[in-house]
C-alpha cells in the first residue's frame, strides 16, 4: 500500500464526472491491497499475545487504531487546505506510515526470534 499510495490519489485526482475510470482503478488496486494486509491481521495477532491475553491484546490495539485514525479526516483536510488538485500530498503521509508498519513488523519479528533463541 506503501507503494501504491502516490499513485493511488494522482489517479484519485485525475478522475472526473465524465471519466471515472481513473476513480475504478484507484478504489480497485487499493482494495487488493489491503486485502493482503488485513488477511494475515488475525495470524499475527495470534503470535503477538499469549492466549491468556490474546483477545484483549487484539481488541487493545484495533481500540486505539480506531482512536488514533479516527483523526485521519481532518489531518487529509488540513493537508489538501481545500484545494482538490493537491489531493496527492497525502500519498506521501499514507506511504511513510507504512513505513512505520513495516519497522513495526520488523522489530516483532526480532522480538520473537530472541524469544525462541533463549526458550531453546
Amino acid at each position: 500500500m506503501g507503494v501504491w499510495a502516490i499513485p493511488m490519489w494522482f489517479l484519485m485526482a485525475s478522475s472526473s464526472a465524465d471519466n471515472m475510470w481513473p476513480l475504478v482503478v484507484a478504489i480497485f488496486v487499493s482494495c487488493l491491497a489491503m486485502s493482503f494486509q488485513t488477511g494475515p491481521q488475525p495470524a499475527l495477532f495470534a503470535e503477538i499475545f499469549p492466549a491468556k491475553v490474546r483477545h484483549s491484546g487484539a481488541s487493545l490495539g484495533y481500540q486505539f487504531a480506531a482512536v488514533v485514525g479516527g483523526t485521519a479526516p481532518m489531518v487529509m483536510v488540513a493537508v489538501i487546505n481545500g484545494q482538490v488538485d493537491q489531493i496527492w500530498r497525502i500519498g506521501p503521509i499514507i506511504s511513510v506510515l507504512a513505513v512505520v508498519g513495516l519497522v513495526s513488523l520488523y522489530t516483532l519479528k526480532l522480538r520473537q526470534e530472541r524469544a525462541t533463541a533463549e526458550a531453546a
